[in-house]
């Protein structure tokens, strides 16, 4: 893969997440995904906004709705990926492209109130959605519907790129293109870690993030 480095050489990036993006369980030395995007496209800096458990939508831990106006405001590309724990825990009202962006209790309306936050603090920037990529536990696989929402994860995934389309935003498609699939038994051993090491179909470890991190220098370089 040629990178074209220059283009971003110098920008100020910022990564907004949850546990994946964090790169929770990953051991001394090894580095999650926006460490290794930012390394290749030659970021000058960036900072990491991923916690575990984090939540999209208010009413969640910590939720990203609530905390992006904590990331530099002198950033120059600003990556956002959520959508995991709200599926997860079943308590956030799913919503629709047409709830309004104060509905922040929502899914719809915090990931629309989140890209019109991004849009305010950053207007001449490049923000980017990604899709979380597959995600499936033995206490919450992604093939089951939210027992609240009845939404399974991959519409927490559309909603992602649906509001992503809404303002525009370029949307890496990791739910599609990262190729990874936590169902199948050699992909949760070969890309997930877990507490203790142990794979749980959710946390990518190092060779999870790598793969994420390919996809994701491939689709910037083509902005």
């Amino acid at each position: 893969m040629t990178i074209n480095q220059g283009k971003y050489q110098g920008s100020h990036a910022v990564f907004l997440g949850d546990s994946i993006t964090f790169g929770y369980e990953l051991r001394d030395g090894e580095k999650p995904y926006p460490h290794l995007v930012s390394d290749a496209l030659g970021f000058l800096t960036f900072e990491n906004h991923g916690i575990s458990g984090s939540s999209v939508a208010s009413g969640g831990f910590e939720p990203m709705s609530e905390r992006y106006e904590k990331m530099n405001p002198h950033a120059d590309v600003i990556f956002f990926m959520g959508g995991r724990n709200d599926f997860s825990m079943g308590e956030i009202p799913f919503g629709s492209l047409d709830t309004p962006s104060t509905e922040t209790r929502t899914f719809y309306g915090a990931l629309k109130h989140i890209a019109e936050g991004l849009i305010n603090r950053y207007p001449d920037k490049l923000i980017v959605f990604l899709t979380p990529p597959h995600g499936s536990s033995d206490t919450v696989p992604e093939h089951l519907p939210n027992a609240i929402t009845g939404q399974v994860y991959s519409a927490y995934a559309q909603a992602v790129r649906e509001v992503a389309s809404l303002y525009s935003f370029p949307c890496c498609d990791l739910w599609n293109i990262a190729g990874i699939q936590p169902l199948l038994p050699v992909h949760k051993q070969m890309y997930f870690t877990g507490e203790n090491g142990v794979p749980d179909g959710l946390h990518p470890n190092q060779a999870g993030h790598e793969r994420m991190a390919a996809r994701i220098i491939g689709f910037m370089n083509t902005l």
